[in-house]
């Protein structure tokens, strides 16, 4: 398949970058608006660079797109895509709210557009072993689940070249909007499509001078049937690089924890619980990219779209609205 990539001075790009490398598919063209990171990524990945996208997708014709920018580019190029008729990957953040993804989705839904965001923990081996034990019959309903995800420092983004990520007015949020989209997406996966997500209590923590710029976050999720989700998530890591990710989930009759590179599978019927090795969460970019493909080679929809993304969105927004602010000043 023929894939270009928009933004690759976003640091999403070596791992999509990778992945197409990797999932056997021809890099067509490689796109930033800073033309001297376009023309160096394009000799380290022997592809033809440019810093305007309409010239180049004119030029590569790509069969595939995946997109990265700030957000309100994200939201412009996933909409120049779409009028196109180009399949797309959209990497996060995009747009500041679940309201400011409203017309693209829109624009989506009526040109049957096939638009598929990165939210790559739904290709977590979790899944798949939860999804057997129900077809066997081994597990039942959601009881609870937890989910963590804490990064590294904020200074991060500064050193990776991408400091509007600690803009609030352009990123939309702190922590919770940027890792906790993943976490809400989880327990979203765990309920199934269409089931609402209520917030029962969210506590923000962030400096007194920027309230909006949390760097961590407590939330409790449920469901009107009674799942209950606890999310953690923050820049609270004592590093630069790395990450604390665990998904857990309890369902009657299983146990399932994703963890650093293992999974527990605990199950009650037969008294077993063992732990395997998983691919790690980098690895799940390539699963991500190949599963893909093989969705818009034989016309199928997305494995995680933008709708999927726009649903976690609006729980985010609500936590934001009406969880407790902390300030991180003062602390002990």
């Amino acid at each position: 398949m023929r894939i270009a990539v928009i933004g690759v001075g976003h640091w999403h790009a070596p791992m999509h970058l990778d992945a197409v490398s990797r999932a056997g598919a021809q890099l067509v063209g490689v796109c930033d608006d800073d033309a001297e990171v376009a023309a160096a990524v394009g000799r380290e990945r022997s592809a033809p660079a440019w810093s305007d996208t309409g010239t180049m997708l004119d030029a590569a014709a790509p069969e595939l797109v995946v997109a990265m920018g700030r957000p309100q580019e994200a939201l412009e190029v996933a909409g120049a895509l779409i009028e196109r008729g180009i399949p797309c990957v959209v990497e996060k953040p995009i747009g500041t709210s679940g309201a400011s993804l409203t017309p693209l989705l829109t624009q989506m839904r009526e040109r049957g557009a096939f638009v598929a965001v990165p939210l790559v923990n739904r290709y977590s081996a979790l899944w798949r072993h939860l999804a057997d034990l129900r077809a066997a019959g081994r597990a039942g309903c959601a009881v609870h689940a937890h989910f963590r995800v804490i990064n590294g420092s904020p200074e991060r983004y500064r050193q990776l070249g991408v400091p509007w990520m600690l803009d609030t007015r352009v990123a939309g949020g702190g922590a919770l909007r940027n890792l906790g989209i993943h976490a809400i997406d989880a327990f979203g996966q765990l309920v199934g499509e269409g089931v609402e997500i209520a917030v029962q209590s969210a506590v923000l923590r962030a400096p007194a001078d920027d309230p909006d710029a949390d760097t961590f976050g407590a939330l409790q999720l449920s469901t009107p049937s009674g799942e209950v989700a606890t999310i953690e998530v923050g820049y609270t890591l004592a590093a630069m690089r790395g990450s604390d990710t665990e998904w857990r989930v309890a369902v009657d009759g299983a146990y399932l924890v994703d963890r650093n590179q293992t999974l527990r599978v605990a199950t009650l019927d037969d008294g077993r619980d063992d732990t395997i090795t998983i691919p790690s969460v980098a690895a799940r970019y390539d699963e991500f990219l190949a599963d893909t493909v093989a969705r818009v080679r034989d016309g199928r929809g997305p494995g995680v779209s933008l709708s999927d993304y726009h649903r976690a969105n609006v729980v985010i927004d609500d936590a934001y609205r009406t969880g407790r602010r902390l300030p991180s000043e003062g602390s002990r």
